[in-house]
């Protein structure tokens, strides 16, 4: 409760700057501006002029708040408020559908505000709508990336009641499928698929070329090696290792701490509880 209550008050006070700021050009021209065509004209600007600044305002106030390197941090540590302060702002965003939108659409938004989170190659990559990125900054993105409809991806969990950052890479021209669910720490290597409704737990390591198809699950730590095809809905358990070249047909389920060698073929169905 306590936690709530300091996390509400903080948004509060951030909001009510940034919304503060983002409406001076509006309240500018109702106090000095006296001539009534040019003032109407001057308050339609002003006002589709809000959102932008709220969303430059809060990317330069991400900007000024301290680095948090990768690591596990205890609750109230020092550099979990660091990145919860940052959190909350990049929050005014991220939080609001239309904000999100419209930096993830308009191409100079989307540069202006990841590039101030300190995101690299902001401007190949592509996002669909309602596309959230929390921890933007934990991500190393190559280049012609393009990330499918309301995918989220995130750069944080809590394990053992701690905050734990590190840092995932996607590398060039990755496709991400939409309604896709991508955690913390991922490393996706270039030129791979990932389908449809795709969810990649944390850790989890995949190489070049791979293809996953829709709706299936990678628990944590899974490696996927180099030109590997997974079919969809597919389950594959935590720490499984799919050798190179591999192939899984649909509907199967790997379990977890299993390797399969490279070159492996699985058809439709297949249920895997040892090495092969």
């Amino acid at each position: 409760m306590k936690v709530f209550l300091i996390r509400f008050i903080f948004l509060f006070l951030i909001r009510f700057f940034i919304y503060s700021l983002a409406i001076l050009p509006f309240c500018y021209v109702m106090i000095f501006v006296e001539t009534s065509i040019t003032k109407l004209f001057l308050l339609l600007g002003s006002i589709l002029l809000i959102p932008i600044l709220i969303i430059l305002h809060t990317g330069l106030l991400c900007y000024l708040c301290p680095k948090v390197p990768d690591g596990s941090y205890k609750p109230f540590s020092t550099y979990f408020i660091k990145w919860f302060l940052r959190d909350l702002i990049a929050d005014t965003v991220i939080s609001s559908r239309l904000l999100n939108n419209m930096t993830n659409r308009i191409d100079f938004l989307r540069v202006s505000f990841y590039g101030l989170l300190g995101v690299k190659n902001i401007s190949t990559l592509v996002l669909a709508s309602d596309v959230l990125i929390l921890d933007a900054n934990r991500f190393i993105f190559g280049k012609n990336i393009f990330i499918g409809y309301d995918t989220l991806i995130s750069g944080h969990f809590v394990k053992n009641r701690k905050l734990v950052l590190e840092k995932g890479r996607f590398g060039d021209n990755v496709q991400i499928g939409a309604c896709s669910r991508i955690a913390q720490g991922v490393k996706i290597g270039d030129n791979s698929i990932i389908g449809f409704g795709v969810k990649i737990s944390v850790d989890c390591v995949i190489g070049n070329n791979v293809k996953i198809y829709n709706a299936s699950e990678l628990d944590a730590g899974v490696v996927i090696e180099d030109n590997a095809v997974i079919g969809k809905k597919c389950l594959l358990g935590k720490n499984a290792v799919i050798g190179e070249n591999s192939y899984i047909g649909d509907y199967s389920t790997v379990g977890s701490r299993i390797t399969l060698r490279k070159n492996s073929k699985i058809g439709e169905l297949s249920v895997i509880k040892r090495e092969i």
